[in-house]
C-alpha cells in the first residue's frame, strides 16, 4: 500500500494544520479548564467541511477517502485532542456507521445535518454495568407495532452532553443472548432525555453525559440495519495505538521534568487526554481478550 501523500492531501494537511495552530491551540488550554464544549470550534470544522468528510457529496459530505480524515484527526489532535475526539464521536461513530449500515431512506433523512454540522452526533454503547462488556447491556427495545420502546441508560457518552443524533446499542429480549440491535435516536423523542455532565481527568472539552430512555418510542424505520447485528472493533490496532500514544505522553512528561509535571505547561494536558484512549470504546484489558480469543479460538 502507497502511503506516499497527493498533492491534494498536502494542501489539505497544510490547510488543517494551519487551522489547528492558529484557532485551536491558542484556546486549548482554556477550553479545558472551563469543562465546555466547543462550539466555535465545532462549527468552524464545520465550516471547513470536515464534520462530512468521508461521506459522499449526495449526502452533503466532501467525500474524502479514509486517510485524508485520518491526516485532519491528526493535525487537530496535536493542538486539541478534545476536538479531535469530538469529531472522532460525531462522524466516525455516528455519521459513518449511519452510511454504511442504513439503508438509502436513512442516508438521506440523517446525514445531511450531520456532514454539515447542523448537528452533534454520538454514539450510545457504553451503561453503568456494561462498560467494554457488552453482552452485560441493560438497555432494552421492545417491538410494539411500527415501534420499539427503549428503557433503560448509556453513561459515559462522548458529546453526549449536546447531541441531537445519537446511535444507541439496545437489547432485543426475545433475541438474547444474540439481540443487540443500533438505533438512531433523535432529540425530541418523548422519553430520551439527558443526565448530568462528567468532570474528567481529560479530554474535559470533549464533553461526557448520561443518557435516559423512559418508555421511548423509536419507529421501526430508525433501526439501523438488521436485529441482532453488532459493528466490531479492530482491537488491535486500538490497542497499539492507544498505549503507544500513553508511552508518549509518559515519557513527554519525563523529558520535560518538572515543567512537564507543573499545570501551566501543555504536557500535563497531553498526559490526561492520552489516557482516556485506553479506557474509552474497549479498554485495552477488553481488546486484549478479544484478540486472545481471536488468535487462540
Amino acid at each position: 500500500m502507497d502511503f506516499e501523500l497527493t498533492e491534494e492531501q498536502k494542501i489539505m494537511q497544510t490547510t488543517i494544520r494551519d487551522f489547528a495552530k492558529n484557532e485551536l491551540e491558542p484556546v486549548a488550554d482554556e477550553l479545558d479548564q472551563a469543562e465546555e464544549f466547543p462550539w466555535k470550534n465545532f462549527k468552524r470544522m464545520a465550516e471547513l467541511g470536515l464534520t462530512g468528510m468521508i461521506l459522499p457529496a449526495e449526502y452533503g459530505g466532501s467525500g474524502s477517502d479514509e486517510l485524508s480524515l485520518n491526516i485532519a484527526i491528526e493535525e487537530i489532535a496535536k493542538a486539541c485532542a478534545s476536538t479531535a475526539h469530538i469529531l472522532d464521536s460525531h462522524l466516525l461513530l455516528c455519521a459513518s456507521p449511519i452510511y454504511h449500515f442504513g439503508n438509502d431512506e436513512q442516508r438521506q433523512r440523517f446525514l445531511p445535518p450531520l456532514a454539515k454540522g447542523e448537528r452533534v452526533g454520538s454514539y450510545g454503547l457504553t451503561e453503568p454495568d456494561a462498560g467494554s462488556d457488552i453482552t452485560n447491556i441493560k438497555l432494552k427495545a421492545v417491538k410494539d407495532g411500527e415501534n420499539y420502546v427503549l428503557n433503560g441508560q448509556k453513561t459515559f457518552i462522548s458529546n453526549g452532553e449536546v447531541c441531537e443524533t445519537a446511535i444507541v446499542f439496545a437489547s432485543i429480549p426475545e433475541l438474547a443472548p444474540r439481540g443487540m440491535t443500533a438505533f438512531v435516536v433523535e432529540m425530541g423523542m418523548p422519553g430520551f432525555t439527558k443526565g448530568k455532565k462528567f468532570k474528567k481527568l481529560g479530554m474535559r472539552t470533549a464533553t461526557t453525559a448520561e443518557l435516559f430512555f423512559e418508555d421511548c418510542r423509536v419507529p421501526e424505520a430508525n433501526r439501523l440495519g438488521e436485529e441482532g447485528t453488532l459493528l466490531t472493533n479492530t482491537a488491535m490496532a486500538k490497542l497499539y495505538g492507544s498505549e503507544l500514544a500513553m508511552k508518549a505522553a509518559t515519557w513527554g512528561i519525563q523529558i520535560f521534568g518538572g515543567y512537564g509535571y507543573m499545570m501551566e505547561y501543555p504536557m500535563q494536558r497531553y498526559f490526561r487526554d492520552a489516557k482516556l484512549t485506553e479506557i474509552y470504546e474497549g479498554t485495552s484489558a477488553m481488546q486484549r481478550l478479544v484478540i486472545s480469543r481471536a488468535v487462540l479460538g
